[in-house]
């Protein structure tokens, strides 16, 4: 995983704010990873122009799970 990247992640909050039903997997740009990949941050866009951010754990699980490039 690289910062740039697009990842299709369910969002972990409420997405009553011109996004999907829960439970669906979103297209989010991946915009930090932490220098010593404790965490990432990514964004993503709603359809009416809005955007937002979430930061997830980089367990060594999750790297691998999105396809973390050596």
């Amino acid at each position: 995983m690289r910062v740039g990247d697009t990842l299709r992640i369910i969002p972990t909050f409420d997405t009553t704010y011109g996004m999907p039903d829960d439970n669906v997997s979103l297209p989010a740009v991946v915009v930090y990873i932490h220098p010593q990949q404790r965490y990432y941050r990514v964004r993503y866009t709603a359809a009416n122009g809005g955007s937002w951010t979430e930061t997830f754990s980089c367990t060594p699980c999750e790297l691998d799970r999105r396809g973390r490039k050596k």
